[in-house]
């Protein structure tokens, strides 16, 4: 884990450097002079050289201290303790989301096998694995907002007009529960029905292509067999013993999910105007603020260092024969 944290801070350091362009110059009016762009160098450090920039990033680094953010004047730790909440609430509904719905048509496609079910949820599952995510958004803005007007515009977590400030935790569906604020409730939930929608389709698809896959070899073992010889009713054999086996592989797999969902926010939240941590990286790279760049990139890696753990830890209490 360590020895991956330090490659991805070298690969964002050097990365975020042989970019074209000039912070310096793109934070200050086109007017500037070339005093005032060596001036606004220096206060952002990058007139040092690269070994001694690094060093510094480093040290920071062990502080708990990510970068100061130019472009919105705040620390990056500041705008990631605001932003971060509404990352997670999206990535959280979608996983529940793609959990739930994938493992059900995954439970219908692999008990009608070869069926109607069957190929429709193949149908799906090919489209949410290939089509890209950003697409998809906009195709579901068109229709559900623009033709249909089923949903409100994606303007974010609410509408522009609203106030949002209510329990102050950032999730605004719990502060909206909390401080029984209902109207907030129906209004954040329905700005994120398409965003959780979208960013949980491909992984919906892979969960239910992987259920399919598990319920289809654990119903040809022997012990089925028995139960379905004995007599017991289907929807038990199913629901009890076919996909309680059939399931870990999922299970297994869903850590990672999360990873891969924080991950593909970044298109998501650019798409419906997202305030999460995704969307502060996109407008980050618009002004080439290296520093929230480099903290969202070694935040994505920490991520996914540690829930590559956790899924190492699972599979050893699922089987403990598993070697590592």
């Amino acid at each position: 884990m360590i020895l991956v944290l330090i490659g991805a801070s070298i690969l964002s350091f050097v990365l975020v450097r042989i970019v074209p362009g000039d912070p310096a110059r793109i934070l200050l009016p086109p007017q500037a002079k070339q005093e005032d762009i060596d001036r606004m160098k220096e206060k952002m450090g990058l007139d040092e050289p690269y070994i001694k920039q690094y060093s510094q990033y480093v040290k920071s680094l062990l502080k708990g201290d990510l970068g100061f953010s130019y472009h919105t004047g705040r620390s990056v730790v500041d705008e990631f303790k605001w932003r971060l909440p509404a990352t997670i609430e999206l990535s959280m509904l979608s996983l529940l989301l793609a959990a739930l719905v994938g493992i059900w048509l995954g439970v219908i496609s692999a008990t009608n096998k070869n069926g109607f079910a069957d190929h429709a949820s193949r149908l799906f599952s090919i489209g949410g694995i290939s089509a890209p995510g950003f697409w998809i958004g906009l195709l579901c803005i068109y229709v559900f907002y623009y033709k249909l007007s089923w949903v409100p515009a994606p303007t974010g977590r609410v509408n522009l007009i609203r106030e949002t400030a209510t329990g102050g935790s950032g999730f605004l569906l719990w502060d909206a529960v909390i401080t029984g604020n209902w109207d907030l409730f129906k209004d954040a939930l329905m700005h994120l029905i398409l965003p959780v929608f979208v960013l949980s389709y491909s992984f919906l698809a892979m969960i239910c292509r992987l259920t399919r896959t598990g319920m289809i070899e654990v119903s040809q073992q022997d012990y089925i067999r028995f139960a379905k010889s004995c007599g017991i009713k289907k929807k038990r054999i199913i629901w009890k013993y076919s996909l309680k086996n059939g399931i870990r592989p999922v299970l297994t797999m869903l850590g990672m999910f999360l990873a891969q969902l924080i991950g593909g926010v970044v298109f998501i939240e650019t798409v419906f105007n997202w305030p999460g941590i995704g969307r502060y990286a996109v407008d980050a790279i618009n002004f080439l603020d290296y520093g929230p760049i480099q903290g969202f990139i070694i935040f994505m890696a920490l991520i996914y260092v540690v829930t590559n753990l956790i899924v190492d830890l699972i599979y050893m209490v699922i089987d403990p024969r598993v070697q590592y």
